[in-house]
């Protein structure tokens, strides 16, 4: 089954990507790209591809041991471009600076899944939200630059991990929740005796 780690946007960050989406329609014609349905928006830590489903319990574990030693974490997607590159888009995504709590996830993540034998990562980590993929390369709006202006900034606390199964059909992806981590929540205040 094919499997990823992400942080699911909350319902107001959400909205808002939705919103940018909606204004990144307007430049691209007809059906040029393939827009990420909503549901579907998330930040991916790390895809699995295709593993076993006896490995969901040992994953699910690693990532419940990784993540107990951090607090949620404030994240602002605030930046509109593609990738590989502005100038010969595949994917239209948001991205984020990554703060260092993130980005210890991260390694700590990809350190628990080459215990349970799952080779490293094969592109370097990059914070970001994909709103779209572009179907014909090179196939660009009339205002291509509009595209990639500053866009709304898309901010949330994230406070869990979700190890996500993605299924294709003719409809498009989707991705169903197996296990999650919440973050530790921070320490309120004590109680006075």
């Amino acid at each position: 089954m094919r499997a990823f780690l992400a942080l699911p946007l909350d319902g107001s960050a959400r909205l808002a990507a939705a919103r940018v989406q909606a204004s990144w329609r307007c430049d691209w014609p007809g059906d040029a790209v393939g827009w990420v349905v909503p549901e579907n928006f998330h930040l991916t830590l790390r895809f699995l591809g295709d593993i076993p489903e006896t490995m969901v319990d040992p994953i699910a574990l690693g990532l419940e041991d990784v993540v107990t030693d951090f607090e949620p974490i404030a994240l602002a997607l605030d930046r509109a471009t593609a990738f590989p590159r502005e100038d010969r888009p595949a994917v239209l995504v948001l991205t984020a600076a990554v703060p260092a709590a993130l980005a210890e996830i991260v390694e700590r993540l990809d350190a628990s899944l080459r215990s349970l034998g799952l080779g490293p990562r094969d592109k370097p980590f990059r914070a970001h939200l994909t709103l779209g993929r572009v179907r014909t390369r090179g196939q660009v709006g009339s205002q291509p630059t509009r595209v990639f202006s500053e866009p709304e900034t898309v901010s949330w606390v994230a406070d869990r991990v979700v190890l996500f199964r993605s299924f294709t059909d003719p409809s498009g992806a989707r991705h169903v929740a197996l296990r999650e981590a919440p973050l530790r929540q921070a320490a309120g205040p004590g109680c006075a005796v």
